[in-house]
Order: structure tokens, then C-alpha cells, then sequence
């Protein structure tokens, strides 16, 4: 008995698990360039709260920096250059997965986007000079000479001087908490190998130091040197996903599909989505309803196809599995004439589930004819063309089953005999698959 609990408390360690995103997410580095000259940019991208992943950040106060003296000994630390800049309340409801590019106005990178530094565009990329009424610059601290590599005094308006330059043979770019605690950052180049360690929530660990001025995160853990590649001086992709996997990766932490517990989970850097968009198509074939649908994105768990006569009240007609095919159809042998309005809903492998619009489609049955009515000895009926019928039965007024049969698979025509009956009214009930139809006879 002791042994199986044991089994089953280690079971469930895995399920409650350990993000490794801090609560209330932040801000990470997701790639510097150096372009030529002074034409640098820091691009940063959103990781969202791993306990509400759609929610938005607050990045009101969070700093940026180049070297402060924390991956090295401050006055002796290689590319410490005077000041800092933070974001405003220009920040204060980020949507996880958006891209903010900081650049040196005063000589611009080769390529940089358009200014946008509050998303006028919606398309969740900021695009910020260094010069924005979005920043607050404080040139003083942190310094190199006198060493001073804390983060204190007044802030500005930031002008046209760069105060995150970083020096081509070594440095740092690193983003800070608004109580100026370390988040996120790697050095570069001759910045020796005292580094900060990793905030709580995140891997356990330190920094890095990774050889190139020029560095991209392509996917997986940001906590990682490992899933950082370098780059080329000029050659960088400000307001863009750095790779194909570094495109999924944000388009996960849009989509709030992120395995905030595993970085690495390779559905992270896969297009891993939910579906998008579920569309339904209904086609009139031969007297029955084909319903044809489609969806973007992959993953999906199962389906169900709702069905209504008036377009207001549905009833479920079909569930399943879906297949991860482009498309999937299913027929609805439909047996009176009229509209008949359809639903179909997928839910994703997270739970989420996605509509598609109500179609609808217009049919026109056969009408069945009971012949001749009333009847004297004989009366016959065409075998349905949409639901087959298997079998016959006839009722009088109280309920009584007078006559029975079995109606042929290869009949065309259905013919009774009720020579025998005495005169009134009778009930043919004429079974199929999915149900029974009815009609009055007179004999």
C-alpha cells in the first residue's frame, strides 16, 4: 500500500509541474544587432503570466540596458556605458508575443520599420526611436568611472544621445524589473564570466556569455545560450520573427498555446496552433445535405455537427474524432423538404473550442405519394430515394397492427394488400435507419 501511494504522488507531479516563466511574465531579449557603426537596435519580445496567459503585461518601469556591472565587477566591467532607459505607461497592457524594437534614432538601422512605438497599427509590433515620449532615459547611472552601477536618480525625456550603446568587442544586453532586479540578458564578446542569476520562476542558473555581438533567439528556452544564434552585423530582422521556429514560438505566446512549463517542448517552436478558423460548406446532393468543412492550424481533438430546422434550436446529428486532414465531410439524409440549417463546432487539444458560421441549405424531397387513396384492395408506395425503407407495418384507429412486412432491398415499389380489411381508416408506418414515416389510408 505504501508503494502505491508513493507511485501516485510522483504521477501527479508532472501534472501541477513548475513553470519556467515567472508569474506575471515579463520581457525578454530577442535579438540585438549592431548593424554598422552606431546602428543598433534591441529587440524585445513579451512572455505572458504562465497562470493567465492571455492576459496583458504591465510594462510600466521595466528597464533596458546595455552592461551595469553586474556581469562583471562594476568599475572594472568591460562596455559599461553611462545610463539607461525604462518604458513608460505608453506599456502598461502589452498582449504576450508582441515584438518592441528600441533603436538609435540619432543613426538610424538600415531597414528599421516605420515608427509605431504605441502599435497604432494593431499589428503588435512597436516600433520605438530612442528619442519616444514612450521612454524615460537617466544618463547619470549606472557609470563606469566614478563605479557607480546601481540605478538611481531622475529621469528625462529621452534626447538624441544613445544611452544602450554597445561596444563591438564585448557587452550586454539585458531588460530589468521595475525594482531594478535582473530578468533577462546575455553578455557578448570580452564581458568575463561573472553573471547574474536567473530570476525565481525562471531556470535555475545564471546568464551567458555568447560570442558575437549580433544574437537571435530562435526558440525554446530564452534561459538557454544554447537556442541563441548569431547573426550578422546589418542583417537582422527588427519588428520579425528571427526564424521560421522563432515565428511559432511567438505566434504561441499570441495564440496563449505556449508550454509555459517546458520552454523547450518542440510544440513551441512547431506550428502548434489552435484552429483559426473553422468553416462549413452544405451542398444539396441527391435529395441529402453534404456538409464539407475545413479548418487552419493543426490539432484539433474532436468535432460535433449541429443541425436545426428553423436556424434557432439545434440538436447534435454527428460526433467524432477529427482527422488532421484539410478536409472532412458528412451527409445528412434529410427527409422532408424545406431548410435545414447547420452548425459545426471543433475543440482543441487545450480546450478551446471554435464555431463555425450556420449555413444552411435548401431541399426538396421527393414528396411520397400513398396511391391509390382511398383504396379498395390495393395500394402501392415508391421506396424512398434518400432512406431506403426496410420494413412496413399497418395500424387502425386504436392502435392494433394488422398487417406486417418486410420490404425488400431491391423494391422500387411498395404494394399492400387489404382486400381483407373491413372499411375505415387505417395508418401506414413505413420504418427506415433513422426513423418512420407515416401515412393515412383510406380503404
Amino acid at each position: 500500500m505504501i508503494n502505491r501511494v508513493a507511485y501516485l504522488l510522483l504521477l501527479f507531479i508532472p501534472v501541477f509541474g513548475f513553470a519556467q516563466v515567472p508569474a506575471g511574465g515579463g520581457l525578454i531579449v530577442n535579438e540585438i544587432n549592431q548593424g554598422t557603426g552606431l546602428k543598433e537596435f534591441m529587440e524585445f519580445v513579451v512572455l505572458g503570466d504562465p497562470l493567465n496567459p492571455c492576459a496583458n503585461v504591465d510594462l510600466t518601469g521595466w528597464v533596458f540596458d546595455d552592461n551595469n556591472g553586474t556581469f562583471e565587477t562594476c568599475g572594472t566591467g568591460v562596455g559599461i556605458a553611462s545610463g539607461h532607459y525604462r518604458f513608460t505607461s505608453c506599456y502598461n497592457a502589452v498582449p504576450p508575443g508582441s515584438i518592441l524594437v528600441v533603436y538609435n534614432v540619432a543613426d538610424p538601422y538600415v531597414g528599421m520599420p516605420p515608427d509605431d512605438p504605441t502599435d497604432a497599427d494593431g499589428d503588435g509590433v512597436y516600433i520605438i526611436p530612442s528619442n519616444s515620449t514612450c521612454l524615460e532615459a537617466n544618463y547619470s547611472v549606472p557609470i563606469s568611472i566614478p563605479a557607480d552601477c546601481n540605478y538611481s536618480g531622475a529621469y528625462s525625456t529621452p534626447t538624441l544621445t544613445w544611452a544602450a550603446g554597445m561596444a563591438n568587442s564585448g557587452d550586454v544586453a539585458q531588460v530589468r524589473k521595475p525594482d531594478y532586479s535582473f530578468f533577462h540578458g546575455f553578455s557578448y564578446g570580452d564581458v568575463n564570466t561573472v553573471f547574474p542569476t536567473w530570476p525565481s520562476g525562471a531556470d535555475a542558473g545564471t546568464s551567458f556569455n555568447k560570442g558575437s555581438g549580433n544574437l537571435a533567439l530562435d526558440c525554446g528556452s530564452c534561459w538557454s545560450s544554447a537556442n541563441y544564434i548569431t547573426t550578422t552585423a546589418g542583417a537582422g530582422t527588427p519588428g520579425a520573427a528571427n526564424t521560421v521556429n522563432n515565428g511559432y514560438f511567438i505566434d504561441n505566446l499570441i495564440n496563449c498555446t505556449l508550454n509555459y512549463d517546458d520552454l523547450n517542448d518542440i510544440g513551441n517552436c512547431d506550428l502548434l496552433l489552435p484552429i483559426y478558423q473553422v468553416s462549413l460548406m452544405a451542398d444539396v446532393d441527391d435529395h441529402k445535405v453534404q456538409l464539407t468543412w475545413s479548418y487552419t492550424g493543426i490539432i484539433p481533438d474532436n468535432y460535433i455537427i449541429y443541425s436545426s430546422r428553423d436556424g434557432k434550436l439545434f440538436d447534435t446529428i454527428a460526433s467524432g474524432t477529427v482527422h488532421e486532414i484539410a478536409e472532412e465531410t458528412w451527409t445528412d439524409n434529410v427527409s422532408a423538404s424545406g431548410a435545414y440549417y447547420y452548425q459545426i463546432i471543433i475543440n482543441d487539444i487545450y480546450g478551446e473550442t471554435y464555431h463555425s458560421k450556420i449555413v444552411s441549405a435548401n431541399v426538396d424531397v421527393v414528396k411520397q405519394q400513398l396511391f391509390p387513396n382511398p383504396a379498395t384492395t390495393t395500394f402501392s408506395l415508391l421506396q424512398h430515394p434518400v432512406h431506403p425503407y426496410t420494413s412496413m407495418y399497418l395500424i387502425n384507429m386504436e392502435g392494433e397492427t394488422l398487417i406486417t412486412a418486410v420490404v425488400e432491398d431491391d423494391a422500387s415499389l411498395i404494394k399492400i394488400d387489404i382486400s381483407d380489411l373491413p372499411p375505415g381508416h387505417y395508418l401506414v408506418c413505413l420504418t427506415y435507419e433513422h426513423g418512420v414515416d407515416y401515412f393515412p389510408v383510406i380503404h
